[in-house]
């Protein structure tokens, strides 16, 4: 029972991986902050009375420990299992909504939001709200579907049908109005009611919820009279525009485009059953598009990369239009499905919206494309004509530029000039800001962000800082040596992660790997001022080698006073702590924290500074996440390494064991010569099989995935290199090399490549790591250890 102080309850995410020095993710689950608060009740109905998560007091705190048997004792432990199990399905279910939806784990990081609110059960078709009802409010769906509707002249207009883990009503709470549609039940459905008195000093106080508000929902009315209704959602800790299209009857058009990267889903409600899947892959330009077809329409289709036939699909899709075989196989060998007979006007297909009206609301002041796609709900559904619009209004204001300098600031990260075609100077722009830089590869349109490294009073030119990605369509064009003369068009910058250099309020830049660009152009900017901030820059990269302008921030470091710089090599056990986050703060109590790095560091960061219970307006964060990483993306399937192991694997297994060899082979086994060859082949591989391990560590390699896929390949034939040294499994050690040889191969072939959901697939390789790993190092030092026995008797 909690007397003061406060507890913070949490699980992990994920076991520890014993191979990766890498820290476990937590899931913050709930706090407890008032006096008589009851902990760790809900064990007493579990199976062994085993704890379903873990808890730890964030401050001086004091509990009353009550054990089982004195409740027991006093005969009160009856009416104390009761209360638990009932207790224990609403923390079981609150538990579940923390894990799966992004807007719960924003709600719990409200501390007066401790368990479940009200919940409430609706029946099929019953109302939940009506339009012009007092907005009191907010609704959230735990299970079920709800519909959300008007009535006009004609009768009821169906908007859309919410789902699981969805949130409504927010808008009439937020803006104190009436309710602006009714909403009624589709299915069953349980709800969970949160108060208007409790939602507002949520919404307002809670960092990651009002940035969830930032955007509210939408409701537009496409140029073909359909209902569109649009919203912001993270899914997996990626920002989406979500989309739902009442296209025709019952059917409805769900999208999702991703924010942050190139993304398109669509699904078609309700789902065809007999649906079948046509690919097209091209690994040079990072595309990847499945559609889904029955019967020659489309039901659904999921892209990876860019395209700009995103809207024609959509519009195929509401038209039912029918697609030839020569169509699909057209589209399996080319990533195209259309001709290009679409009316040229059309800008937006999904909402039927024209360039000449986009024009127009530009002349009429909508200079911005944020402003178009409010004002006309255009690029909301499929995101693929964003470019164009982008275009419109940025048409007067990018600028083309040439590339002037590359260079590698560290392994496999270079930083990038451009410089103007004239030579006018640049404007000066704000330290931190990202520009949108756009060039056409491959015949495709393709726009990337970048944070600009350079100062923002640099006119010469504009500089971005990169990884070069295996498979970045945009940084391997960059750096090929082919292509050192072409040029692009650069957006004016933008961007809030900015900070006032000139002002007195410190800046602590807490930045790892690559994120470190936004503090490089502050620090070059402030070092160019007479007066201005304090600045320490705080850096964590693996190693050295891998940690971008260290070289130029250590000599600034130690020439000016204004700017202080600490690397840090995680790989050395040098991680940033709490404890250093809190020296930070007693040195710059009323600092401007500014972090930047990958979202597992941000989150940890951010997570350290409210622990010190640092203002959040005093936090900024900006979104750095690589783009088609190792970690987001799927391996290629391998069926054929598998069959090749399964089949190599058994048939040595049998062979070895019946002793089955031909005759005149176990005859060369036992010369010298025979010996000295085949045990130099399996030497030979085991030492080949750590070239892969030896890459990743050290990033030596611009692209891994070829070695991965020679990795497979020969692992899958190498139980075939037993049968050439030895005749039978052999007794003792030699019997256990034998096991192990073939055990590993069995495993090696069965990796992530045969799953192709990439969340899984990461799940599964934690566990895959541990008996490949292990069982490598194994038979590796038992190899070592029986040729020094060979050799300490003579040799073979």
């Amino acid at each position: 029972i909690l007397s003061a102080g406060e507890l913070e309850i949490f699980k992990y995410k994920s076991p520890k991986n014993l191979f990766s020095d890498a820290d476990i993710e937590e899931l913050i689950l709930s706090y407890s902050t008032s006096a008589g608060d009851i902990i760790g009740e809900w064990a007493l109905t579990r199976d062994r009375q085993l704890r379903s998560a873990s808890v730890r007091s964030t401050r001086e705190t004091q509990l009353l420990e009550i054990p089982y048997s004195i409740i027991e004792k006093v005969g009160g432990l009856s009416q104390l299992v009761k209360f638990s199990s009932s207790r224990g399905d609403r923390l079981k279910l609150r538990d579940k909504l923390t894990e799966t939806s992004s807007l719960f784990r924003a709600l719990t990081q409200q501390k007066s939001l401790r368990e479940l609110p009200h919940e409430r059960s609706y029946s099929k078709g019953e109302d939940i709200f009506h339009e012009g009802d007092e907005s009191s409010c907010v609704f959230y769906i735990l299970s079920g579907s709800v519909e959300i509707y008007r009535r006009t002249e004609k009768g009821e207009q169906a908007y859309s049908t919410l789902n699981q883990h969805q949130l409504f009503g927010e808008l009439g709470v937020i803006l104190n109005t009436t309710r602006s549609a009714s909403a009624r039940a589709f299915t069953d459905c349980k709800l969970m009611l949160l108060e208007k008195n409790d939602f507002l000093p949520i919404a307002e106080d809670d960092y990651n919820m009002s940035q969830y508000l930032s955007a509210l929902r939408r409701i537009y009315r496409n140029r073909s009279g359909e209902m569109v209704l649009q919203f912001h959602e993270t899914i997996d800790g990626n920002p989406l525009f979500i989309s739902s299209m009442r296209i025709e009857g019952d059917r409805e058009l769900i999208s999702q485009i991703g924010i942050s990267n190139t993304f398109l889903k669509i699904d078609i409600k309700p789902q065809c059953s007999n649906a079948i899947v046509f690919m097209y892959k091209d690994k040079g330009r990072a595309i990847e598009r499945t559609i889904e077809m029955e019967d020659g329409h489309i039901t659904g289709l999921e892209f990876h990369g860019p395209t700009e036939e995103a809207g024609l699909f959509v519009e195929a899709i509401r038209n039912k239009a029918q697609f030839t075989a020569e169509d699909i196989q057209q589209f399996q060998s080319t990533g195209v499905l259309f001709t290009d007979d679409s009316d040229p006007d059309i800008l937006c297909h999904c909402m039927q919206i024209t360039r000449s009206e986009l024009e127009t609301l530009k002349q009429k002041g909508c200079d911005s494309a944020d402003r178009l796609i409010a004002c006309t709900g255009a690029g909301t559904i499929c995101g693929g004509c964003r470019s164009d619009i982008n275009a419109i209004v940025e048409e007067d204001n990018t600028s083309e530029m040439y590339l002037s300098g590359l260079k590698e600031v560290a392994t496999d990260i270079f930083r990038a000039r451009f410089s103007p075609q004239n030579t006018e100077p640049l404007p000066q722009f704000k330290s931190g800001q990202h520009a949108i830089i756009e060039c056409e590869i491959h015949g495709e349109k393709i726009r990337r962000s970048y944070t600009l490294s350079s100062s923002g009073s640099e006119s010469r030119w504009r500089e971005i800082t990169f990884k070069k990605e295996p498979h970045g369509l945009f940084t391997r064009w960059i750096t090929d040596s082919n292509n050192k003369n072409f040029t692009v068009k650069i957006s004016p910058p933008q961007g809030d992660f900015t900070a006032e250099l000139m002002a007195s309020q410190p800046i602590v830049f807490l930045v790892a790997g690559i994120g470190v660009t936004p503090a490089i152009s502050c620090a070059r900017a402030r070092v160019q001022l007479s007066y201005g901030c304090n600045i320490v820059i705080d850096h964590s990269t693996n190693q050295r080698h891998t940690r971008p302008y260290s070289d130029e921030l250590e000599d600034l470091s130690n020439e000016y006073s204004c700017l202080e710089y600490i690397p840090r090599s995680t790989s050395s056990g040098q991680r940033i702590t709490l404890k250093d986050l809190e020296k930070y703060h007693q040195r710059f109590p009323g600092a401007l924290w500014m972090i930047c790095g990958p979202e597992s560091y941000e989150n940890d960061m951010q997570s350290a500074l409210r622990s010190l219970e640092i203002d959040s307006k005093f936090i900024k964060r900006e979104r750095f996440l690589p783009r088609h990483s190792l970690k987001s993306s799927n391996l290629p399937v391998d069926h054929l390494s598998l069959i090749i192991g399964l089949i190599t694997s058994i048939s040595t297994a049998l062979i070895l064991t019946q002793r089955a060899l031909p005759e005149a082979l176990i005859s060369w086994q036992q010369t010298s010569l025979g010996h000295w060859i085949s045990g130099s082949c399996l030497l030979g591989f085991l030492g080949w099989q750590w070239i892969l391990p030896w890459q990743r560590v050290w990033n030596r390699g611009s692209d891994p995935s070829t070695t991965l896929h020679l990795h497979r390949r020969i692992g899958a034939f190498s139980p075939l290199l037993l049968l050439l040294h030895g005749s039978s499994t052999g007794t003792g050690l030699l019997g256990l090399i034998s096991l192990l040889f073939i055990t590993h191969t069995l495993i090696g072939v069965a990796d992530r490549s045969l799953i192709n959901d990439g969340k899984t697939q990461q799940t599964y390789l934690r566990w895959w790591l541990f008996p490949h790993i292990g069982i490598s190092i194994l038979l590796s030092a038992l190899a070592i250890y029986h040729v020094w026995l060979i050799l300490g008797h003579g040799g073979p």
